[in-house]
């Protein structure tokens, strides 16, 4: 690394332009920075679920455009009821945003062949409102799907014209979430709004939110943190201020690139930080011991670089090839997460190794000068001291435990279920209260779609009733799925007997045409049978998907040339975020075949790259352990924190390792080059990790689940790499080197025998 350290020692000027002109760039390109309003589209792929489920948008409405409004009360049909009901539909429809507004009054009813409305035009009958009753709990269209079975809720259907923006989106619930809370008021009942749209609002609420709360805390917690450990506010400005750069130049580049952040996106400004800041303070502690044995601040930062930087290149290219294994994975926010961070790992490297030495030329390094100076031995001294004369007193059995306790941590992972849990909204919003009480009552909170299409739309095939029919008693037969509604419901609602006669465009040219719409098209020859099912994990959902799906491939065969195909947002989303499970996987082992090779490479020895297998797999194991004993799922994030984890521990044991080397050429004794290595990097792994759990730590304040169990699985990971580096891999050091301490001291007393002397 002598280059850069001449590069950056003698055109400061230089580089402070460049840094200058990268950091304006890199403003602008944040300025094009499209944050995604859509939580799902991380896990949105170009496979054939996705593809099938766009096809089927395009002949179908999508759910995703559509508020749920629930009136909850003892009875809806009371005359209270009906009139808080009718009040609320008046209201709504007068909202500028809304497309259309659906509710049990608006369902045609026919008794006696005469059509009519369900609710009576004088709500006081109550004679007249039990009729209604008795209709609509044995109405096709209305009981279980408009109506609880109890008769306590009623659903309102909010339509929502297409809206392109959130800042579009938030006014139009803004305003059906006040409707609903002053119709609740005046009527003494409950109203409660769900869906799509509030729950995105909800989301996209609390994210804004945690966007500014998160990282404020997380900055004021690092400044209180670092000024106990550093001891020098000035000190805590040169570590932090590279990897802010680091993150600002990595966002600038997607923007200009056009790369979306995303809720897994999110999770990058975290992981540069831990990398910068990492390097950041090996750097300058390294710093400070120079000045301690005269150098001035900016000379001691130049040493430094020239020392180890070396070091810290290896730890940003391990950690940036572990996330470019990510390139391989078949989902694009995969691939573009993995890219980003590759690409965030090499920027925030070349943020350290320019503005560390940069800003120790400044007063900021003069204070750490005269803090360096006046520096003496520390409680740290004592620790470090401590804990390499009880690892030195006992490394084989140190050895042969950490080798046990990691082979039985590590078989937990076999042991764990791999599952994906729909986590991107925050549980005690009001979204997610509103859509529990609906999925308890009208059998789950999504909506699967039976697609059913024939080859020519001029000829309704003889069997699609019947075809129709068989796909209602897969889904009421199967425990997974509940409620299934289709055209038969719609024939089935005017006494028509469709098993019997063919379904024609003259029987359903009886109801509205936007209404037929919604579950047959003749001219484009298909038509749907939607479901309810609960939205679970995929341990759960997959299967019941898979279950379904061989039946309607029965169906399919059966009633040739109809064809059936399951399609809908649970399905594929499942489906997605366990096709993401697996990319995460398998570009971790291939991270860890990647760093094992580039260790071994670099340290030109085979046995250096075995020693760092066990101290790095430690604290994955240790996770897979906790998750073992607590969920005993493998979701995505927590792949994604094996990810992190792997590379800070990595970046942790390269510092350390390349420490003791340099030590065990100059002293030939590998215990005295422990000892050593504790000194020089001993500090910095602990002060990182306390800065990290603490910086972490903040996140589990967060009320989105994803993020919160983020947040305390990397905490873990982050003391067990911890434990690693400071007891295992000191251990296993001596054990490696033991025979190589034992030449050397042959080789000295032989030297200064007195026969080697004659």
């Amino acid at each position: 690394m002598n280059w850069i350290a001449d590069i950056i020692d003698s055109h400061r000027r230089l580089v402070c332009g460049l840094v200058v002109l990268l950091t304006t760039v890199a403003l602008v390109g944040i300025s094009r920075l499209d944050y995604s309003m859509n939580p799902s589209s991380d896990v949105r792929g170009d496979d054939t679920d996705w593809k099938v489920l766009e096809e089927f948008y395009s002949e179908f409405e999508p759910d995703g455009q559509a508020c749920v409004v629930l009136v909850k009360t003892d009875d809806i049909f009371t005359p209270e009821a009906v009139t808080a009901l009718r009040h609320l539909v008046s209201r709504m429809r007068e909202i500028k945003g809304v497309a259309y507004i659906y509710s049990i009054d608006d369902v045609p009813v026919v008794s006696g062949a005469i059509p009519h409305r369900l609710l009576p035009a004088d709500p006081s009958d109550t004679g007249a409102l039990q009729q209604a009753r008795a209709e609509a709990l044995a109405h096709p269209l209305i009981g279980g799907q408009l109506i609880s079975p109890n008769a306590a809720i009623t659903v309102v259907i909010v339509r929502l014209k297409e809206l392109s923006t959130v800042d579009e989106l938030f006014p139009t619930v803004g305003y059906i979430r006040h409707i609903a809370r002053t119709i609740a008021a005046e009527h003494s009942l409950e109203v409660l709004v769900t869906g799509s749209p509030a729950l995105m609002t909800d989301w996209f609420a609390e994210m804004r939110s945690q966007r500014i709360k998160l990282p404020v805390i997380a900055c004021c917690v690092t400044l209180v943190i670092g000024i106990l450990l550093l001891r020098n506010f000035s000190a805590v400005i040169i570590t932090s201020t590279p990897h802010i750069f680091g993150t600002v130049w990595t966002l600038g580049a997607m923007g200009w690139i056009g790369i979306e952040l995303t809720m897994l996106g999110s999770a990058m400004p975290a992981l540069l930080t831990a990398i910068g800041f990492t390097d950041s303070v090996h750097l300058m502690l390294h710093m400070r011991r120079e000045v301690e044995a005269g150098s001035s601040a900016r000379s001691g930062a130049i040493l430094a670089i020239r020392r180890i930087g070396i070091a810290c290149a290896l730890t940003s290219l391990t950690t940036a090839a572990g996330f470019g294994s990510l390139l391989l994975a078949s989902r694009p926010s995969v691939r573009d997460f993995g890219g980003c961070c590759a690409m965030g790992c090499v920027l925030t490297f070349v943020a350290v190794m320019a503005l560390v030495p940069l800003l120790s030329g400044t007063f900021l390094g003069r204070r750490c000068v005269a803090v360096a100076k006046s520096e003496q031995a520390s409680s740290w001294d004592y620790f470090f001291d401590w804990v390499g004369r009880g690892v030195s007193a006992r490394p084989m059995p140190i050895t042969i435990f950490s080798v046990l306790i990691t082979s039985a941590l590590t078989a937990s992972v076999l042991k764990l279920r791999p599952d994906v849990d729909i986590q991107f909204y925050p549980p005690q919003s009001d979204s997610m209260r509103a859509l529990s009480v609906f999925a308890q009552d009208f059998g789950g909170g999504g909506m699967i779609h039976a697609w059913v299409d024939w080859p020519d739309p001029n000829e309704v095939p003889a069997h699609l009733a019947d075809a129709l029919q068989d796909v209602h008693t897969i889904f009421e037969d199967d425990p997974f799925t509940s409620y299934p509604i289709s055209a038969l419901n719609l024939a089935q609602s005017i006494g028509g007997q469709p098993r019997q006669s063919q379904i024609s465009l003259a029987l359903l040219s009886l109801f509205p045409k936007d209404l037929v719409e919604k579950f047959i098209h003749f001219n484009h020859g298909c038509a749907v049978v939607n479901a309810r099912c609960p939205i679970l994990g995929a341990s759960e959902s997959i299967p019941a998907f898979l279950r379904i799906e061989q039946s309607l491939a029965e169906l399919s065969a059966r009633y040739e040339p109809i064809r059936l195909r399951l399609t809908g947002v649970p399905l594929v989303i499942s489906r997605s975020l366990h096709k993401i499970n697996v990319d995460l996987a398998k570009s971790l082992g291939l991270a860890a075949i990647i760093i094992f090779g580039i260790i071994t490479l670099e340290f030109r020895s085979l046995r250096y790259g075995v020693i760092c297998l066990i101290p790095n797999i430690f604290p994955l194991a240790t996770i897979s352990a906790y998750l073992f004993f607590t969920t005993g799922s493998l979701q995505t994030m927590s792949v994604l924190v094996f990810t992190i984890c792997l590379g800070i521990a990595v970046d942790d044991t390269i510092h350390f390792m390349t420490r003791f080397r340099t030590e065990f050429r100059e002293c030939g004794d590998a215990e005295r080059a422990v000892k050593r290595s504790f000194d020089a990097v001993g500090r910095a792994l602990v002060i990182t990790t306390v800065v990290f759990v603490s910086c972490f730590g903040t996140c589990m304040t967060s009320t989105i689940p994803m993020t919160r169990n983020f947040a305390h699985l990397a905490c873990i990971g982050f003391i067990a790499a911890l434990a690693g580096d400071l007891l295992i891999l000191p251990a296993l050091l001596l054990v490696a080197f033991e025979g190589n301490t034992r030449k050397n001291e042959r080789r000295v007393s032989q030297r200064q025998s007195p026969n080697h002397r004659l």
